[in-house]
């Protein structure tokens, strides 16, 4: 190979439906505006990079108040999910990735149309403590 991989080039898909459905739900919980479940799918501290390259390490109920505000901006959010993908790393890392639109209507009536790819990495009990989003503006 032309590369050699700083990280790994070892995956497998050897990472629990639990944890999967875990990472799932917290997007439902978003969709739904319940901060308390999203709240409890997500670890004690978790590090945070938004779609705008802003990384941040939170405390769970930090990130849950900066959350709050965003979703209480929201009349409406709507998740189609498109595709996931379970990864377990060859240094014990577990991902779950996924791909989805999702369309925000503002309760200013705005509508907004993205598609996302997140990057959800889970600890060894399925919680999330990594959370990376990728973000463009959907196309016609």
């Amino acid at each position: 190979m032309p590369y050699t991989a700083t990280y790994s080039s070892t995956f497998t898909s050897d990472v629990s439906d639990e944890d999967l459905k875990n990472v799932l739900d917290s997007y439902v919980y978003w969709e739904n505006g319940d901060m308390k479940a999203l709240s409890a799918v997500m670890g004690d501290s978790i590090f945070f990079e938004n779609h705008a390259g802003v990384q941040k390490t939170y405390s769970n109920a930090d990130l849950m108040k900066v959350w709050q505000m965003s979703r209480d901006s929201l009349s409406n959010v709507k998740i189609r999910m498109v595709a996931w993908q379970k990864l377990k790393s060859d240094k014990g890392h577990k991902f779950i990735l996924t791909w989805y639109d999702e369309i925000d209507t503002y309760k200013t009536g705005k509508v907004d149309s993205v598609v996302m790819h997140d990057i959800n990495t889970v600890d060894s009990v399925g919680k999330i403590v990594r959370y990376s989003q990728y973000r463009k503006p959907k196309l016609n």
